[in-house]
């Protein structure tokens, strides 16, 4: 699929060959005046894995589930329950593959599983982990795992599990649960937070090297969980964040400024929220540089 870039303000948008015409030149226009709104971005929907791990802490009895929303309404339109492992923690869509994990009992082993969105099926595990771990990245190619063992280490593997290197990130003071890789100007960067809960959202370079910090600081809705930061995800033109028990989505856009909360809403009543890690489909959002798809779909 070809793309042509355009530079507004500032900011580049990426403006794609839709067969519609009509929702094309809407699109364009809107960028010319400068009045885009998040209406319409790559990716339709947000995924969000939900913990269930009921007292005492660490007992890890309860299923995790995973929650498709409705990025412009946060209208709930899907519920996965039917998890390997227990309480939930990362998750990465890669086109119709979501990669996720969890946070079992204390002993237990720690496990990448996979689950095919077309049909419903979880796939179990795709490789084995030393250590426990909570939010997934992904760059294209390989995953980016946030250190749930108490130290401030980002671990980035190969889809056939192969530790590939270990980065240290400066401000991140142990636990860091929220964690997103993204592109700009071609070049890749991760935002992480500071501890399990707990922000704000720093930007460092792929080596682990601080590039701006404080770069988003979440409670910019009504929101009261909002301040309790475990998910972030970038849409290709906005970032999205969320918190523990939350009950919104907070949308920011590339500067970190602060643009709007949109309420989440449809939740079976059974499940509840939970929100811990943040994604929307990395196929969609990351663009190569010959305009075709940023990443395989496995």
């Amino acid at each position: 699929m070809g793309q042509q870039q355009k530079q507004v303000v500032g900011h580049a948008f990426s403006i794609l060959n839709f067969e519609d015409k009509a929702m094309k030149r809407l699109i364009l226009l809107c960028c010319v005046l400068s009045v885009c709104s998040i209406s319409y971005a790559t990716g339709k929907f947000a995924y969000v894995i939900n913990s269930n791990n009921p007292p005492p802490f660490g007992s890890g009895t309860g299923a995790g589930f995973i929650y498709q929303i409705n990025k412009r309404t946060g209208v709930i339109t899907d519920t996965f329950t039917n998890l390997s492992g227990r309480n939930g923690r990362g998750i990465a869509v890669v086109g119709n593959t979501l990669y996720y994990t969890d946070y079992p009992r204390v002993g237990d082993p720690h496990f990448i599983y996979s689950y095919n969105l077309r049909s419903h099926t979880d796939n179990g595990a795709l490789f084995s982990l030393p250590v426990a771990v909570s939010a997934i990245a992904f760059d294209g190619t390989n995953f980016y795992l946030a250190d749930y063992n108490g130290s401030n280490t980002v671990y980035k593997y190969s889809i056939s599990g192969t530790l590939l290197k270990t980065i240290t990130l400066s401000l991140c003071e142990a636990y860091c649960d929220g964690l997103e890789y993204f592109e700009r100007g071609g070049v890749g960067y991760l935002l992480s937070n500071r501890g399990d809960q707990h922000g704000p959202y720093d930007l460092y370079d792929l080596s682990g090297n601080l590039v701006v910090a404080d770069f988003i600081h979440p409670g910019g809705s009504s929101d009261p969980s909002a301040i309790t930061p475990t998910g972030i995800a970038f849409d290709g033109q906005y970032f999205f964040t969320t918190g523990w028990l939350g009950h919104s989505l907070e949308v920011w856009d590339t500067n970190g400024v602060f643009v709007k909360s949109i309420n989440v809403s449809g939740w079976p009543q059974q499940l509840g929220t939970a929100f811990e890690d943040l994604s929307f489909d990395y196929c969609a959002v990351l663009q190569d540089s010959d305009g075709g798809g940023g990443c395989q779909d496995f």
